[in-house]
């Protein structure tokens, strides 16, 4: 289990790394160049305990796999940076979305269980193994959705997005392709929903160390999805999570 206080990390080697130091120290000191460790290998071993068997896909700044803890033998998703994506301040990003979901806990947030850093310089994250479909590959299959299906798929989305906004935190990519419906299982008979990729969040009075990771004027996001104030790179709160949602719903209902 990842905890935010500790600003230190042991990788699979046993070695112990101070979280503070920079980017490119580590680098220069384990002598590694990013395109050496851009790429994770199927079969390779994160941690000592994490088995990669799949790739599942990217998200705004990182790539998720399908991974197997092997002392449990439970499957896990594990997500770390692109190549493309892989610098201090991508870095700083990736750890604030660890400490972000690390202290969110509610049924449509997929949950973060570890943290750690492949060969002390390259972070990754390990969630909830989600089984299901996006909306986007839904709508893109159906077009639009009847009017009860899309009813139960808003309620559960506002629950979850009021639960993260209760706790500060503001998502800024809401769109269908973040959008999960889980599969019908032993524990359900109906699909439920699960926001994903929280890569770009934000606490609304600062990081949890109470950093600033975008600047006033910097535009992050999906412009079919974002708030004007969004577009403009103006402060924001949850409202505009809320503009985003109406403008998925304007989709599910119209095509």
């Amino acid at each position: 289990m990842y905890h935010s206080d500790d600003d230190s990390t042991t990788s699979h080697t046993g070695v112990k790394q101070d979280n503070q130091i920079s980017y490119r120290q580590q680098l220069a000191e384990h002598s590694i160049e990013p395109a050496n460790i851009a790429n994770l290998k199927m079969g390779t071993l994160v941690d000592g305990k994490y088995r990669l068997v799949d790739s599942i896909g990217e998200g705004g700044m990182g790539v998720v796999y399908k991974v197997e803890q092997i002392m449990l033998q439970q499957q896990m998703a594990l997500k770390t940076l692109t190549g493309s994506e892989f610098s201090e301040s991508s870095i700083k990003r990736f750890q604030s979305e660890a400490k972000l979901l690390a202290k969110l806990d509610h049924p449509g947030l997929v949950k973060v269980v570890d943290f750690g850093f492949i060969d002390n310089v390259k972070p990754f994250l390990v969630m909830d193994f989600v089984q299901g479909r996006t909306l986007a590959s839904l709508l893109k299959k159906s077009g639009i959705l009847p009017l009860d299906v899309a009813l139960k798929l808003f309620v559960e989305l506002s629950f979850a997005l009021g639960y993260a906004h209760s706790k500060g935190v503001v998502h800024r990519d809401i769109k269908p392709s973040n959008i999960m419906l889980t599969t019908p299982g032993i524990d359900s008979e109906s699909e439920h929903v699960k926001v994903l990729d929280f890569g770009i969040a934000k606490f609304v009075n600062g990081g949890p160390d109470g950093d600033a990771l975008t600047r006033t004027g910097e535009v992050i996001g999906s412009p079919f999805y974002m708030s004007p104030e969004q577009c403009y790179g103006r402060p924001i709160d949850h409202r505009s999570d809320i503009y985003s949602m109406g403008c998925v719903m304007f989709e599910v209902l119209t095509g």
